[in-house]
């Protein structure tokens, strides 16, 4: 604190004052800003040296000024010599303690309201910004294992789906513009070869099912093709149609579908009663309704199929005291159950092969990866098929969506478009209308 007169404090005390009210009314007129104000009173602890606008007398003359009396603002006791030393005093003064406490305690409140509002919405885009930024990286690492995870399932696929028997055929004919397709839509005939050797080709086609994969109407259509049904036979003449496969193989039945019923084939896949049964294990059976009348006729073909494979002849009988109803078939059993013939007709028994494929596709339905895992490992070497490593594994991820469409059963002909024939050498036959069947296949499949 340096030495002064008891004249220089008396001028100093004055000063503040003057300049407590100056500014005062400075904040009143509008002639200074609260921010200015307060970044002069937070800025330094040294008074405001800012000169208070003086008013000048009106004056008769333009040009004449009033000169500001010093003497009127530090008071007439101040010397001459006080009043020009003031401004030099004031520089050495601190604010007193007194006006150090009240000053920023108001006028620091002020500047934390004003500086709350001023950040209060860069603040919330900031969290804003952070959370989308948060959320973008998990989506980003969640992206990154499901490809880790499809890249291995697409990997195990390819390594299992190699050891099944790829088929290709060449076939020098030309489809008919008038078979029925559709980009987007897959028709995929399955084809029961009657074998009674493992691996053997010398077999005719015993069961034919077309399924087909509409993605545009959601549906997943088992399509059955009487093995009764006298057509042509391109090269050979007229026959049933299960004659076709035991002339030609895969091709010339496929052939043969498109040119009596119309319908397009795009892939084919031949199993034969031992592969039949590998499926139907591997899924742990099939659960059907079962008549006690045909349990006697699944038996037999049991026998049958164990003579064939070299296994005491009753192994795997249902029980013959069972009454009918609900039961789960083993593969064995399911494979007799579906050539059952004599009960009924032969449309009867295409019937019981669509509902041993549709509680197969229950069964798919249910299983684990585990499961799924093991009866594709085992039963895709047992399969002869056209469908390329790419498009099986395409099928395979998809099947997750194709189980979940509309399953619809259907058979060819359809009811009131055939009739019973003697044809050849005493044949009983199914005579077609293919016009009608293209009709029914097109509505049902594609419509």
């Amino acid at each position: 604190m340096p030495d002064l007169t008891e004249e220089e404090k008396k001028i100093l005390r004055q000063a503040y004052e003057i300049k407590e009210r100056i500014k005062a009314e400075e904040l009143e007129a509008g002639e200074v800003s609260v921010d200015e104000a307060v970044d002069e009173d937070l800025s330094t602890d040294k008074p405001i040296q800012r000169q208070r606008k003086q008013t000048r007398p009106k004056s008769n003359t333009a040009n004449e000024t009033s000169p500001v009396d010093e003497r009127s603002i530090y008071g007439p006791e101040a010397s001459n010599e006080a009043i020009k030393k003031a401004p030099e005093i004031e520089k050495k003064m601190p604010v007193p303690e007194a006006e150090k406490k009240k000053r920023p305690k108001q006028t620091k409140q002020k500047v934390r309201e004003t500086v709350k509002k001023a950040e209060k919405k860069p603040r919330k885009e900031k969290k804003k910004k952070g959370f989308l930024h948060k959320l973008l990286k998990v989506l980003i690492i969640i992206l990154i294992i499901m490809a880790v995870a499809l890249a291995g399932v697409y990997a195990f696929l390819r390594t299992t789906i190699a050891q099944t028997n790829y088929k290709p055929y060449e076939t020098s004919y030309e489809r008919q513009a008038d078979v029925l397709t559709q980009k987007g839509v897959t028709n995929i005939l399955l084809i029961g070869t009657d074998t009674r050797v493992a691996g053997s080709n010398d077999a005719r086609s015993d069961a034919m099912i077309v399924v087909s994969i509409n993605p545009y109407k959601r549906k997943f259509v088992m399509t059955s093709i009487m093995r009764d049904s006298y057509v042509t036979i391109p090269g050979y003449g007229e026959n049933r149609i299960n004659e076709a496969y035991s002339r030609g193989g895969a091709a010339l039945l496929i052939q043969t579908i498109e040119e009596n019923y119309k319908l397009g084939i795009d892939y084919y896949a031949q199993v034969d009663f031992f592969s039949f049964v590998d499926v139907i294990d591997a899924f742990g059976g099939v659960t059907i309704n079962v008549e006690q009348a045909e349990v006697e006729w699944i038996n037999g073909y049991i026998a049958e199929y164990n003579q064939v494979s070299g296994v005491a002849d009753r192994d795997g009988f249902v029980d013959e005291q069972f009454a009918g109803g609900q039961i789960t078939l083993t593969g064995k059993q399911a494979l007799g159950y579906a050539r059952i013939r004599k009960i009924g007709n032969d449309f009867a028994r295409t019937q019981r092969q669509r509902t041993v494929m549709n509680a197969l596709l229950e069964k798919v339905k249910k299983a684990n990866v585990v499961t799924i895992y093991k009866a594709v490992e085992s039963i895709l070497p047992d399969i002869s098929t056209n469908i390329s490593d790419s498009k099986m594994c395409s099928l395979l991820m998809q099947s997750v969506l194709y189980l979940n469409y509309d399953m619809v059963q259907a058979r060819v002909p359809a009811d009131g478009t055939w009739s019973n024939a003697i044809m050849g050498a005493n044949q009983e036959v199914l005579a077609v209308d293919f016009g009608a069947n293209k009709s029914y296949l097109q509505s049902t499949i594609y419509e």
